[in-house]
């Protein structure tokens, strides 16, 4: 398959993440963070899958890709992810990177949705 300016390769990242999930305990990563936001052209099932696992978090996000990756346009930005099959983080549920939004959704949708807020890059506490 060939990329083309109107029609550009399919997304290969989450096949990546899940064959990594499969062979490890605890992984790593910095990818695309489209799916953080159920956006791009990552399966729509994937997406809800990744924000509704309760063993992922997000380590850090950078909404503008070329602050980390000089050069580069990837749209959504990208984050670091850990995934720890022995650990209960809670679900993603809805991401944002903003705190205003996020007191906002909480009201919306009541304390029982999660709402993950991101701030600064990077940030590497477990």
């Amino acid at each position: 398959m060939k990329a083309t300016a109107t029609k550009p390769l399919p997304p290969q990242y989450h096949l990546f993440m899940d064959s990594a999930y499969a062979i490890a305990e605890k992984v790593e990563l910095i990818t695309p963070a489209r799916f953080l936001f159920n956006a791009g052209s990552t399966p729509k099932s994937w997406n809800q899958k990744m924000l509704n696992d309760e063993h992922l978090k997000v380590e850090s996000y950078e909404p503008d890709a070329s602050k980390v990756f000089p050069d580069t346009d990837i749209k959504g930005g990208v984050a670091i992810t850990y995934r720890d099959d022995t650990k209960n983080f809670g679900a993603i549920g809805i991401f944002t990177a903003y705190e205003k939004l996020n007191s906002l959704l909480r009201k919306i949708h009541g304390s029982a949705r999660k709402v993950t807020h991101f701030g600064s890059w990077p940030s590497m506490e477990r």
